[in-house]
């Protein structure tokens, strides 16, 4: 296969061919399919473990509350003094002119839903006024998703609104709540996409540039994989549209980093081993050095990018919904980068020939083998074992460190400081229960067809769940205003017995949000007294969903009629969801890279140690990650999802890198014996994978200078990953393990007995 790969790039009429071809491609994507921004999504439900108690929640709150199946928005108002008179006469005339908002979804029908607010409600001003009356909340519902366009128009005319009506006043108003989180988030997003493209194009620029001192070189592979990216977005959001696949914001800014990295690293392969060919056979020309040049590197670029595209087809199977949909979509643009790499960079590289280098002669060798590889190279050789314990010591030692970590599953933690949500959510937790953010829902499916008599106990149950440690207000058909019944439960049957009696709408009236539209289900909001979003809260809820179903299961009710949802119960699917992830996906993943190197090395032993090593890459960049985030910076805790994201890349990144060094070694050590072969392997090597492992290093190093903490700290974690495997893993590791463990690396190739 590879030989016919390598007569692609060996006459002037294939190469025409095959850059034809790719420019029809990307010129038809570019007309056919649509602007990935336009299919990206950041709605819960399409992510959730599938037959999680979360995502159930979330269907039957769509199906039977629909016109409270949207996100609060919660706006917080609040003064340095005691809220006055006229203070909640200006939140009045607000909400009065927010009722009468004209925005309209798709179907016609108004996005503002229904408002809740302590103005002329004393029952509300309890829970929705603080302790010190400085403080007030307006629980406003924004119907539909947070995909659509109406909904970030109804967010958007609130912020307005509060500009305009509160610009001369003494009061600060925000909105927060899951409403205004998840819109602040996705311009966060937005605004994130071009500024990481700009900024990786740059850095990748000036790097080649500074490796290949020649324009064309830094520019030529620059535009080949700026138009690959361009396709690669193209048909993932063609197969997003069609396919109903649902990808996350998070894809775009990762697939820029990851393309514009691995196709750096191709084109530095093909373009270093090209040069050397042409500088060591004299006699061949151009178009014989590439074929070469593609036959020797055409396979270990295969198999390098192979790891990738396995690792992260693999997240096929995995439960966590981001996992499944991202992993698929960047295995996608790997493939289609392969390709080019394989094809249109050394196709585009001959055809221009010495114009390439300007103004170099890629005929002189200009570049001396690196005497800092020579030393490295002497010091593996001559000394392998002590290179070998001092690098597992060093690896294992900073390895330790993730016992330290501490998970942060709080997108607010995350933002910007100034950002909207983010004040207005520590104002909450300041003046409020912090639960008020995001209370966790109780979905219960009803025993009888009349609410009265289940209201006796719908009470038992709160009661009961009151006494869970911290849990301080429940809110329910027994208590809408999260306050204990004014009447006792013998007034409220005696009331009911007659349908006359004109307290019982007092009664029924504002249970009936509870309710859904056919009285089959209603439904609890549960407050906690910590942070809904953070790591204290969420372990809760394993052991609380256990509890509230047995507690229900004793009152009458049967245990599959009781769903535990919210924005709480949702961070812990999705962590469940994670741990499963890395035990069982994660296994698999490393055990599809073993066999990888296995076919390309035809050896048990070597691949074996590789595949250690690049665990050992992992946990070690994980680890000091950990204590760079949480005790250099001061970051409340690392997001639990990067623990995936990063095992990912860098067992997949950091066995690419192995394939190399190890492919070269294997070649050298058949003419050059252990020894020598593996000490000209890691001299000849060294200066390439090294400036490889710097630009994608850089690249991912890119969204670390990002205003969102979760993407800086995936982004810092994979680029410093990637440097310890450049440096530490590949440099000193590996080739220590080829020296010690000598001829048995290559068991039971031939090459053993040799």
């Amino acid at each position: 296969m590879f030989t016919f790969i390598a007569s692609l790039s060996s006459s002037k009429s294939k190469i025409f061919t095959s850059i034809t071809i790719f420019f029809l491609i990307v010129g038809v994507l570019g007309f056919w399919a649509p602007e990935l921004s336009t299919v990206t999504t950041n709605e819960d439900s399409e992510f959730l473990p599938k037959g999680s108690e979360s995502l159930k929640s979330l269907e039957l709150s769509q199906k039977n509350f629909p016109t409270g199946s949207g996100l609060p928005a919660v706006i917080v108002i609040t003064s340095k003094n005691n809220l006055s008179v006229q203070d909640k006469e200006k939140v009045s005339e607000f909400i009065d002119l927010i009722k009468s908002s004209e925005i309209l979804d798709k179907n016609g029908l108004s996005v503002i839903g229904q408002i809740m607010s302590p103005i002329n409600n004393d029952r509300m001003e309890q829970s929705m006024i603080s302790s010190d009356k400085t403080t007030m909340q307006v629980l406003i519902n924004i119907q539909g998703a947070p995909s659509e366009d109406s909904f970030q128009e109804a967010v958007d005319f609130l912020r307005e609104e509060i500009a305009n009506n509160f610009k001369d006043s003494n009061l600060s108003v925000y909105v927060t709540g899951p409403a205004g989180i998840i819109i602040d988030a996705v311009k966060v997003f937005q605004s994130i996409d071009l500024t990481v493209t700009i900024t990786t194009v740059l850095l990748v620029l000036v790097l080649l540039l500074l490796i290949y001192r020649s324009p064309v070189l830094a520019i030529t592979p620059l535009i080949i994989i700026a138009l690959t990216l361009f396709a690669a977005r193209s048909i993932a959001a063609l197969l997003s549209q069609n396919f109903d696949l649902p990808l996350n914001d998070q894809v775009a800014a990762i697939m820029s980093v990851l393309l514009f990295g691995a196709g750096t690293d191709f084109s530095l392969f093909v373009i270093s081993r090209y040069k050397e060919e042409l500088q060591r056979r004299k006699n061949v020309n151009k178009w014989e050095a590439m074929k070469i040049t593609m036959e020797n590197v055409g396979p270990a670029i295969a198999t390098s990018a192979g790891t990738t595209i396995v690792a992260m087809l693999v997240l096929l199977f995995a439960t966590n919904g981001s996992f499944v949909s991202v992993g698929p979509m960047l295995a996608m643009a790997v493939f289609v980068m392969l390709l080019v790499g394989l094809t249109i960079v050394p196709g585009v590289v001959v055809l221009l020939g010495r114009i390439a280098f300007w103004p170099l002669n890629p005929f002189k060798n200009t570049q001396k083998d690196s005497k800092f590889w020579k030393k490295i190279a002497d010091l593996v050789t001559k000394k392998g074992i002590i290179v070998l314990v001092t690098s597992l010591v060093f690896l294992l030692v900073s390895t330790s460190a993730t016992l330290l970590l501490k998970p942060n599953f709080s997108f607010v933690d995350g933002f910007p400081d100034g950002t909207d949500s983010k004040e207005g959510f520590s104002v909450i937790l300041e003046k409020f229960p912090p639960g008020d953010l995001a209370p966790t829902k109780i979905f219960i499916q009803s025993k009888s067809d009349s609410l009265i008599d289940e209201f006796f106990d719908i009470e038992i149950l709160i009661e009961e769940i009151l006494n869970y440690p911290g849990v301080v207000r429940i809110s329910g058909p027994t208590r809408p205003n999260g306050n204990p019944p004014f009447l006792t439960m013998d007034e409220i049957k005696n009331i009911a017995s007659n349908p006359n009696n004109p307290m019982i709408n007092q009664i029924i009236g504002p249970a009936m949000r509870f309710l859904s539209s056919d009285s089959s289900m209603y439904y609890l909001d549960v407050v906690w007294d910590s942070d809904p979003y953070s790591n204290e809260t969420i372990s809760k809820i394993g052991d609380f969903r256990d509890f509230v179903k047995n507690s229900s299961s004793e009152i009458g009710w049967d245990k599959k009629d009781v769903i535990i949802g919210g924005e709480t119960a949702i961070r812990y699917d999705s962590k469940e969801a994670t741990i499963h992830d890395l035990t069982v996906v994660g296994p698999i993943i490393i055990l599809v890279i073993w066999i990888v190197l296995i076919l390309l090395l035809r050896s048990l032993i070597a691949p074996t140690y590789l595949i250690f090593s690049v665990l050992l890459s992992f946990g070690s960049a994980f680890g000091l990650s950990v204590l760079f985030f949480q005790y250099i910076l001061g970051h409340s805790g690392v997001a639990f999802d990067n623990s995936m994201w990063l095992f990912v890349f860098l067992v997949a990144l950091g066995a690419d890198y192995n394939v190399y060094i190890m492919s070269r070694i294997k070649e050298e050590v058949k003419t050059k014996g252990i020894i020598m072969g593996t000490k000209e392997a890691v001299t000849k090597t060294g200066g390439v994978i090294t400036s490889a492992g710097i630009i994608l290093a850089g690249t991912f190093l890119v969204l670390f200078t990002l205003p969102l903490q979760a993407i800086a700290q995936l982004g810092f974690g994979v680029g410093l990953g990637v440097l310890l495997d450049t440096f530490i893993v590949r440099g000193l590791l590996v080739p220590s393990m080829v020296v010690v463990v000598n001829r048995w690396s290559w068991w039971p190739n031939p090459m053993f007995k040799e």
